[in-house]
């Protein structure tokens, strides 16, 4: 990795600096689906599995120094995720900065600490899709090929893993892709081959979910808000009807109930028609 492009902002911060606008009625994050909001307060919630330490399985420890109970500060790593882990599958890990105590060779005066950034060995590997029956050249580390053979299986990893743990914009678009696929059954998943739909639809059926929530899954808030003001203004250009179809759809009903008659309709436009041109254009005496 020749060059790291780290992110300016983190989505956790995006996301709390629009929370208030989210119970704000007069806000357009208000009118975000239910589902998706709970889904986001999952992810606010919800606390990402250690990848780089490993966390104390106990509260305290006693000093025997002072032969005093002290409590244990389990503080997670700083971890850096540039824009490469975003385009791949790293399965949590990034970029670690810390610092570098030089070796001391002699009576040389001692030297300071240098900073140094510690990466994970990135892999480019193709990986297959059963339910999307395709294959994609993703980087990936190999922390992820170890969790994929614990997931048994590629579209179980993407599907199992939390948006937390698996910080990754094209694994939650697969995810995304693979969920309405297997909402859309019968026309996009394995058309052709019946047997093969229903032994695919049967392996990754509890992750089956509705195709209007699979829709939303993965996308960021800015994402959210402008695919919402699409769905609105495509509700609001179907619901404005030119007149002639109104009047149109009136008469017709007007004519199967028996209201309408048609002799006296004609007959009056023929008196209104007379009118009119003896007003106009029949000659004064």
């Amino acid at each position: 990795m020749s060059k790291l492009l780290l992110p300016k902002f983190e989505r956790i911060k995006s996301l709390g600096k629009h929370l208030p606008k989210w119970t704000d009625p007069n806000s357009i994050y208000y009118r975000l689906p239910e589902h998706y909001k709970k889904r986001q307060i999952d992810f606010l919630n919800t606390f990402p599995k250690p990848v780089h330490y490993y966390p104390s399985e106990k509260l305290y420890e006693v000093d025997h120094e002072h032969g005093v109970k002290k409590r244990i500060q389990d503080v997670p790593i700083v971890v850096l995720y540039p824009e490469q882990s975003k385009l791949g599958i790293w399965g949590g890990e990034g970029v670690i900065a810390g610092y570098k105590r030089p070796k001391q060779t002699g009576y040389k005066r001692p030297q300071y600490l240098t900073t140094k950034l510690w990466r994970p060995k990135v892999l480019k590997l193709i990986f297959y899709s059963e339910i999307l029956d395709q294959y994609y050249a993703l980087t990936c580390t190999r922390r992820t090929l170890e969790l994929i053979e614990e997931a048994k299986g590629f579209d179980n990893y993407i599907l199992k893993t939390h948006e937390v743990d698996l910080k990754s914009d094209i694994g939650m678009e697969l995810k995304r892709e693979m969920l309405i696929r297997l909402a859309k059954k019968d026309t996009d998943l394995y058309p052709k081959d019946k047997q093969k739909q229903e032994l695919i639809y049967n392996r990754y059926k509890e992750f089956v979910i509705s195709l209007e929530e699979a829709e939303w899954v993965g996308l960021k808030p800015w994402e959210a808000v402008t695919k919402l003001k699409k769905i609105e203004e495509e509700n609001q250009k179907n619901s404005i009807r030119p007149l002639k179809e109104v009047f149109a759809e009136e008469t017709v009903e007007k004519l199967t109930s028996g209201e309408f008659d048609i002799d006296k309709s004609i007959t009056k436009e023929k008196s209104i028609f007379k009118k009119i041109l003896e007003e106009n254009f029949t000659k004064k005496k």
